[in-house]
């Protein structure tokens, strides 16, 4: 800034006025462009007024006016440049709690996407085979149910428990909810066995009711679990970071959606072809399941406490929200 005042002062001062000030006109010119986008600026204005030191009744008083009203402008537009900069470079700056939050997301996305698949083969898979022998109806009628479960849980259970639990503790407590619910399916079947063997009566009616109680529990599961984790990947980072955090989240997620399906349909297969016994059996690809949810909740309790609430927001949003 000095260096520029003292650049136009000598300019100003040197015998060749009329050369020099035609430089300072197209120097100033060109700083006033820079800020001809912002109507209110007052710096814009400028350039309409051309400095000459020879010129009767000029506007200003001075060349000391003069050169403060350039130099104040030139000093505007290189913060404003700067400014931009660091708005620019902060966007690739993702806070350690976003990732560990994505990353939460994506193993949570993986198991999730491997038991729907799991799922599918398991209950129309004939019992002497470790399935439940259903046909396509029941599967249905199955998921069908499920739908309305998600639709109570996430619009009525979850907001009620999340006013009276904190959201991380909650997610923590649904995590390692998932591992013995997982190694509940495989026993269903032997129930299954059991009373067919046993002639039991109304032992379609007993499976089928002991599935349904299991089947709601996880789906209540998801809802407590993919719910906080994606407010936690909103929480951790800043509104600059915000669309890149998500992008790379859902990124993540589709990647292991797309695995997932294949690597479940494999386990399942070559758990019922490799004529081994427990746990190696049917149990195989639930205990897998079972052990994908207790890393899932181990990775959980890496997750700050400051996700639980929102920082992300700025001052003028803040204000905003307050009004």
């Amino acid at each position: 800034l000095e260096r520029k005042t003292l650049s136009c002062s000598n300019a100003i001062k040197s015998p060749n006025a009329n050369s020099n000030a035609s430089h300072l006109q197209k120097s100033y010119g060109a700083i006033s462009h820079y800020n001809s986008d912002s109507e209110d600026s007052h710096y814009s204005d400028l350039s309409k007024q051309p400095f000459d030191p020879k010129m009767k009744g000029n506007s200003r008083d001075s060349e000391e006016e003069f050169l403060e009203d350039m130099s104040v402008a030139s000093l505007t537009n290189d913060l404003e440049v700067k400014s931009d900069d660091q708005k620019i470079g902060s966007t690739f700056k993702i806070p350690s709690a976003a990732w560990t939050s994505i990353a939460s997301y994506a193993i949570l996305s993986f198991h999730a996407i491997f038991m729907e698949e799991v799922y599918t083969l398991y209950t129309v898979t004939a019992v002497q085979f470790g399935g439940l022998g259903f046909h396509a109806t029941k599967l249905a009628l199955s998921l069908t149910i499920m739908g309305g479960v998600q639709l109570i849980s996430q619009f009525i259970i979850f907001p009620w428990i999340t006013c009276r639990v904190n959201m991380l503790k909650l997610y923590h407590i649904c995590w390692f909810t998932y591992v013995p619910v997982y190694l509940l399916f495989p026993l269903i079947n032997k129930l299954e066995i059991y009373l067919s063997k046993n002639e039991v009566k109304w032992s379609e009616a007993i499976v089928w009711y002991s599935l349904l109680p299991v089947l709601t529990v996880r789906y209540f599961l998801g809802v407590c679990t993919f719910t906080p984790v994606m407010i936690f990947i909103n929480n951790s980072t800043t509104s600059d970071t915000l669309g890149t955090v998500n992008g790379i989240g859902q990124t993540l997620a589709s990647f292991v959606r797309s695995i997932g399906p294949a690597f479940g349909g494999f386990l399942w297969s070559w758990s019922l072809t490799n004529n081994r016994n427990f746990p190696f059996d049917n149990f195989f690809v639930f205990i897998v399941l079972s052990i994908a949810a207790f890393i899932g909740w181990i990775h959980s309790l890496s997750l700050p406490r400051d996700v639980n609430k929102s920082d992300n927001l700025d001052d003028d949003e803040v204000i905003l929200l307050g009004e």
